[in-house]
């Protein structure tokens, strides 16, 4: 069957067919099978089963967790889980995906349709342009305002009214595009506008560094032709 997403973690990768299915291969921790004898590690892809009843949308993985959207509209994590960034409102690691209640039942939003791993937080987008965070948040990477983890995904009312299109979440920032192709960005960065410096100046140090626990505007020269068509950051933070 055609390959028509992948993405890859630390030690595991994960690949959505286009029948919707999903594939693992790699570290067993991190796959989502199930209880597993040795190290369960899986050198060639194989089915992941306990999502046999869902059609994929999109796969996502951190450094050792993982997250997949259904196309009806569910979110559903496994992997490690340290910091809550599995967002069931606790910190215990899942061996197979568990969907995220708390977004299932917010209809008032919309359901996800899409997601991206950081790596140690997360983020979902909904259909009606809505943005949730959750996780780790030691530099303001979900965007709430403040440095407290949090174990549920939760609204970034910062944004206010502007509807999200794209988003991406990092090793210690976040990114997203909205409707009107503005970008924003939050946590650790260096792009964007109105910001104050983490700390004072050093001449041996990178003084180009910011840290923003709101959503700050990324500007960008809209030229003839030119525009934002989607954000992506990595986990090394390069853009």
């Amino acid at each position: 069957r055609p390959v028509i997403e992948i993405s890859c973690g630390s030690y595991h990768n994960l690949c959505l067919l286009s029948s919707g299915s999903v594939a693992v291969w790699g570290s067993g921790e991190q796959l989502g099978l199930g209880v597993f004898m040795g190290n369960g590690d899986q050198h060639t892809p194989i089915i992941l089963s306990a999502l046999a009843k869902n059609r994929i949308r999109h796969v996502s993985s951190g450094p050792d967790y993982s997250m997949v959207v259904s196309h009806s509209g569910d979110l559903y994590s496994w992997g490690s889980n340290n910091t809550g960034q599995l967002g069931h409102g606790d910190k215990k690691a899942r061996l197979i995906p568990c969907i995220v209640t708390s977004l299932q039942k917010d209809n008032q939003n919309g359901r996800v349709v899409a997601m991206s791993c950081g790596t140690l937080h997360a983020l979902a987008q909904t259909s009606t342009g809505r943005l949730y965070a959750w996780g780790g948040n030691n530099n303001g990477q979900l965007g709430l305002g403040d440095t407290k983890t949090r174990l549920q995904p939760t609204r970034i009312s910062k944004l206010g009214k502007h509807s999200v299109i794209s988003i991406s979440a990092g090793g210690r920032q976040s990114i997203v595009l909205t409707e009107e192709q503005r970008m924003f960005a939050w946590g650790i960065c260096g792009a964007v506008v109105h910001m104050q410096k983490t700390i004072m100046y050093d001449p041996d140090a990178d003084n180009t560094v910011f840290e923003s626990r709101v959503p700050k505007e990324i500007p960008f020269n809209m030229g003839v032709g030119r525009s934002p068509r989607d954000v992506h950051i990595s986990r090394n933070s390069s853009m």
